[in-house]
């Protein structure tokens, strides 16, 4: 995604992993760090205390779930259906949802072209443009 922006990773003086979006933009509100990745929503949360973005990558999928090929057809069907009903109608599946991110209302089915800006970043870093 940094280079996407025109940016190499080699330029940056140090690169870490901090494990949580939050944990991100709170490192480089404090000046711990000068730039980082962030979801869109983490973004605007903290956008109040001083956290601009500069640059957006093109939508990509958010949560994906998938399952062993093994798995009975069975079993995959129940868990797609399971996931397929989970709206954010009571509080309990409200509250599931939540866990993954504020505003999130439930899931939907993913196809192939879900996945075209996921390819488009990756051949990019791989110098295929």
């Amino acid at each position: 995604m940094v280079e996407t922006a025109g940016i190499k990773l080699e330029e940056f003086a140090h690169v870490d992993y901090l494990n949580h979006y939050d944990n991100i933009a709170k490192a480089v509100i404090n000046g711990d760090f000068d730039a980082g990745i962030l979801k869109d929503t983490v973004a605007e949360k903290f956008a109040a205390q001083g956290l601009r973005v500069i640059h957006t990558s093109p939508p990509l999928p958010s949560y994906v779930f998938a399952v062993n090929k093994n798995l009975p057809a069975q079993t995959i069907a129940r868990l797609k259906h399971a996931m397929l009903e989970l709206k954010d109608d009571t509080a309990e599946n409200k509250a599931i949802l939540t866990t993954l991110e504020q505003g999130y209302n439930g899931f939907e089915a993913a196809n192939d072209k879900d996945f075209d800006g996921v390819r488009k970043l990756l051949a990019h870093s791989r110098g295929k443009k």
